[in-house]
C-alpha cells in the first residue's frame, strides 16, 4: 500500500469501463474524493484530469500539513450514460511522517495477506493497531528495532575505548558528549556501522551521551513475513474466539505460544540481537 506524508503529493490514476464490454469509456464532470477510515471527507472533492488513453483520468492531492496519521482511501467518480459511475477499484493509502515507518508492514498488505476484500474490514484502526503490536513483538524478540530513527545511548563509563549502543546498524552518529564538558568529533572515534560499536581514539571516564539514527532503509522479507504471519494470527484470534482488543494485543506482548509460534521465531533469529565484547 502507498505511503505519503504531509507536505507530499500522492497521484492517483482511476479507470473507467462500460461493465457490459469491459472497454474504457470517457465519462463527463470526473471527479475524486479523499475518506479517512471512518467514511468522512478528508479533502474536498476536485475535477480529475484526463489521462492519457480515453478512460483513463488522475487526481493529485497535495497532503496538507497536520493530516492526521492513518489509512485513506482516494475514489474516483463520474457520469456515464446518464448515471453516476465509479472507476474500477478505491485508492487505499496510508499517511504517515515523513521517512518513518511505523509497522512492518502495512494495512492493506495485511488485508491481502488475510485474502480479504477492503469492504470486509469494519475497522481500520484496530488493523493498524495489530500491525503495531506484531511489529513491537518482533522488536522484543530481537531485542532491536529496525525501524529507522533516532535515539540517545547513555552510559556511565570508566577507563572505556569502546562502547555499544543497543540499535544497530547504526546511520549516522550526531554527537557525543561525556560528562556535559566534553565534545568529541569524528576524529575522536571509528564507528562500525553494521554492529553498532563505536571505539575511542583515548580512554574516556564519566558520563557518556551518544545522540545516533539507526535503522534500515528497507525492511527485510523476513521481518515483513514474520509481521504479517503475526497480525495474521492476533486477526484471526480476535475473530474466531471473540477476545477483547486488550487481551488480543496483551497476547503479543507476552509473545503467546498461540500468535508466536516457532515458525515465527525462524524468520526472526538471524536478527536477534547479539554484541561480540
Amino acid at each position: 500500500m502507498r505511503i505519503v506524508a504531509p507536505g507530499q503529493t500522492a497521484k492517483f490514476v482511476f479507470k473507467f469501463r462500460n461493465e457490459s464490454t469491459g472497454d474504457l469509456v470517457a465519462i463527463t464532470s470526473p471527479q475524486g474524493s479523499i475518506f479517512d477510515i471512518s467514511g468522512s471527507v478528508a479533502a474536498t472533492t476536485a475535477s480529475l484530469s484526463a489521462g492519457d488513453a480515453t478512460g483513463s483520468y488522475t487526481l493529485s492531492w497535495a497532503v496538507p500539513a497536520g493530516t492526521t496519521v492513518g489509512t485513506y482511501r482516494a475514489i474516483g467518480f463520474g457520469t456515464y450514460g446518464g448515471e453516476t459511475v465509479f472507476a474500477d477499484s478505491p485508492y487505499l493509502f496510508e499517511v504517515s511522517p515523513a521517512t518513518e515507518i511505523l509497522a512492518y508492514a502495512s494495512v492493506g498488505e495485511l488485508i491481502t495477506y488475510l485474502d480479504l476484500a477492503e469492504s470486509e474490514i469494519t475497522n481500520f484502526a484496530l488493523v493498524r493497531d495489530i500491525l503495531y503490536a506484531a511489529s513491537s513483538a518482533i522488536d522484543r524478540y530481537c531485542g532491536r528495532s529496525f525501524i529507522k530513527k533516532a535515539y540517545t545511548h547513555r552510559e556511565n563509563i570508566y577507563k572505556q575505548t569502546i562502547i555499544f549502543v543497543e540499535h544497530y546498524p547504526i546511520v549516522s552518529i550526531s554527537s557525543i558528549t561525556v560528562d556535559t564538558t566534553t565534545t568529541l568529533t569524528s576524529d575522536d572515534y571509528y564507528v562500525y556501522y553494521d554492529t553498532g560499536k563505536v571505539e575511542f581514539d583515548v580512554e574516556h571516564t564519566g558520563e557518556l551521551v551518544l545522540a545516533y539514527t539507526s535503522g534500515l532503509s528497507s525492511i527485510p522479507q523476513d521481518i515483513h513475513a514474520a509481521c504479517l504471519r503475526v497480525a495474521s494470527k492476533l486477526f484471526n484470534t480476535r475473530r474466531k474466539e471473540g477476545v477483547s482488543n486488550e487481551t488480543l494485543l496483551s497476547y503479543s506482548y507476552s509473545m503467546d505460544p498461540r500468535i508466536f509460534d516457532d515458525s515465527i521465531k525462524d524468520l526472526l533469529n538471524s536478527y536477534k540481537h547479539v554484541h561480540m565484547r
